[in-house]
């Protein structure tokens, strides 16, 4: 069922089709229909200058539309100084979401159209499609979009549009690239890279047969003018604000500064020396996909948690689950073939657990869209016959609580997933497993040798994590949290850890009072657990790179997102800090000034409370 509503200026035509009760809390087909109301032309004074009208209340008779007699006898009309009417514009907004629905979208809008396209004036200008794609190109939806003129545009917004608009994540790899491609590899989404003066649309139409002349992908920051401005004259598609990629601009912000360059070089040597190394060879897996780095919420250039581990071929485990993700997993891999063989559906079909750490949102607020877009990729690969699995979720009980709410309320995501409460797979005091038969099911659902988790100190049901892939390295996962004697002894002499480290060494306060771990602490940690390789990850926003001892960073590497790690990687990352310092040196210059100023605040604020006491 498919509901259809027009808002008009004039009330009386509102129309709309009731969406019966049993579809209340099932996707729905939706058409918008919307007109804009009518806009009186604007005075134009060099107009009336040049007329000789006087100053005064002529001047309002004639923004009025009354026309006026100037002293001299001469009579103004208003049509003469005034700008055009504009009567106003239509502008359709359609989605079908699924092939159930299409029947039942085209029945109600080919009524629609029979309605709202018997005079010119009511034809829409552009009608924005939200359906997908597969959709768009069976033979109704195409039979239905022939029923507009060809002057009508059509936009659509679906995920086969090639980029998100994500400029800044581009700008950063491209600037990480030039120190490490295989770490840093170009990102697989598809931008214009072009004049910015060029008006040339012929990128965004799109390729396949949807029956129209005018249609296109609607490019992030392209605009539909409905309306013409005094300053922007431009009616129709405008994509003077689209966003375009200045891949040689970004370079040029790194090659400014000498010693970056020399640092970069150098380092790139060094790499090539250490990785021609034969104990390098053959260490494929585990594969880390870093999808998110930064903490609380996302910046411009770092998303929040997300951390996707390739443990085999064709099997992979998420490690948290922030906010974007799922777009972050969509720009590394690419929606269409990879050059590497999968793209964004392969690696969600090949995805088969997902684990949270705890219950803060930036660990866990991307988990809908992604189990959603998991789903679909199932039903995309119908035709190779590769049946729907759900994912398992080990997560703290609280999470399936909301996701039962969420089911219950907007749209049951039950069915694509088992859930696993991370308590289950702790050990008693005692040492023994907690749920013995939990954790060796899942152990051979996954193919994995180690599984396991403790309680961290950060929030309540906060936990630290540690599996080992069957014949493979152990890695442990430490969530958010303060240094932990659980954690120690669950990573002890563990291959990988990945750490958080969210602030640096001079607000071991703040690090304390939000319950966090500052860069010494994180590699303190490492060290009484023997782990052998570190990585740091989860930085606080403030910075791009975070500001670490000379002793912590001979040892550790620094996570960003969209950066890929393997075993044979592990030996390099330390080398990468000062070539990245070099490269952000005029950020961390103002970093270190920023945090003198608020250390100094902080201690100036505490010594308040003892002067006062002495006096």
């Amino acid at each position: 069922m498919v509901s259809g509503c027009s808002l008009q200026s004039d009330p009386k035509k509102l129309k709309t089709l009731e969406i019966p009760e049993e579809m209340k809390k099932r996707e729905v087909g939706l058409i918008y229909i919307v007109t804009t109301r009518p806009k009186l032309g604007t005075l134009l004074l060099d107009k009336c200058i040049d007329c000789g009208v006087p100053t005064g209340p002529l001047l309002g008779k004639l923004k009025n539309n009354i026309p006026v007699t100037l002293p001299d006898g001469r009579v103004v009309d208003p049509k003469d100084v005034r700008s055009p009417d504009d009567p106003g514009r239509t502008f359709w907004v359609v989605e079908c979401p699924g092939f159930e629905y299409l029947d039942s979208f085209c029945s109600v809008s080919s009524s629609l159209c029979d309605t709202f396209l018997q005079k010119p004036e009511e034809e829409p200008s552009v009608i924005v499609h939200f359906t997908p794609m597969d959709i768009v190109n069976e033979e109704r939806y195409r039979n239905w979009i022939k029923r507009f003129p060809d002057a009508v545009v059509h936009l659509f917004l679906n995920e086969e549009v090639p980029c998100s608009g994500a400029i800044d994540v581009h700008r950063l790899q491209t600037k990480l690239n030039l120190l490490d491609s295989r770490l840093f590899p170009a990102l697989n989404e598809s931008y214009p890279i072009v004049n910015e003066m060029e008006r040339d649309y012929e990128y965004m139409k799109i390729a396949s047969d949807v029956a129209a002349q005018n249609a296109y992908f609607g490019y992030p920051g392209v605009r539909f003018r409905l309306r013409a401005r005094r300053n922007e004259p431009i009616l129709g598609l405008d994509r003077q604000s689209s966003f375009l990629l200045k891949h040689q601009e970004y370079i040029d912000e790194v090659t400014a500064f000498p010693d970056a360059v020399n640092l970069i070089e150098g380092t790139k040597e060094k790499i090539r020396e250490m990785r021609s190394c034969d104990a390098l060879k053959n260490n494929e897996y585990p594969e880390i996909v870093f999808a998110g780095t930064g903490s609380a919420i996302p910046n411009k250039s770092r998303n929040t948690s997300g951390i996707l581990v390739t443990k085999s071929e064709n099997s992979r485990i998420l490690m948290d689950c922030g906010e974007g993700t799922l777009g972050q997993i969509a720009r590394f891999f690419g929606a269409k073939n990879h050059v590497e063989g999968k793209n964004v559906w392969d690696v969600l079909r090949e995805l088969d657990a997902i684990y949270v750490s705890h219950l803060h949102a930036d660990h866990h607020i991307g988990l809908v869209g992604l189990l959603r877009a998991r789903k679909r990729a199932f039903d995309k690969s119908l035709g190779g016959g590769e049946i729907f699995k759900p994912v398992m979720l080990l997560a703290p009980v609280g999470l399936k609580w909301w996701l039962n709410w969420f089911s219950d309320v907007f749209e049951d995501i039950r069915p694509s997933f088992v859930f696993f409460d991370n308590r289950d797979l702790m050990r008693e005091e005692s040492g023994t497993l907690r749920a013995p038969d939990c954790v060796e099911s899942l152990k051979r659902a996954l193919d994995l040798e180690e599984l396991e988790t403790c309680f961290v100190p950060h929030c309540l049901h906060a936990f630290g994590f540690r599996f080992r892939p069957r014949g493979g390295r152990s890695l442990v996962y430490s969530g958010d949290c303060r240094p932990s004697d659980n954690l120690v002894k669950l990573g002890d002499s563990c291959d990988i850890l990945i750490h958080e480290a969210t602030v640096e060494d001079d607000l071991a306060e703040d690090a304390e009072m939000k319950r966090h771990c500052t860069a010494s602490e994180a590699f303190h940690v490492a060290k009484r657990m023997k782990a052998k390789h570190i990585m740091f990850t989860h930085f606080s926003q403030r910075y791009k790179i975070p500001v670490l001892s000379e002793e912590v960073a001979a040892r550790v590497g620094i996570a960003f997102d969209n950066m890929r790690v393997t075993p044979k990687d592990f030996g390099v990352l330390p080398q990468l800090y000062h070539p990245l310092k070099a490269m952000f040196a005029e950020h961390m210059e103002n970093m270190e000034i920023k945090t003198g100023k608020y250390v100094k605040r902080r201690l100036a604020a505490a010594a308040q409370p003892i002067r006062e006491e002495v006096q």
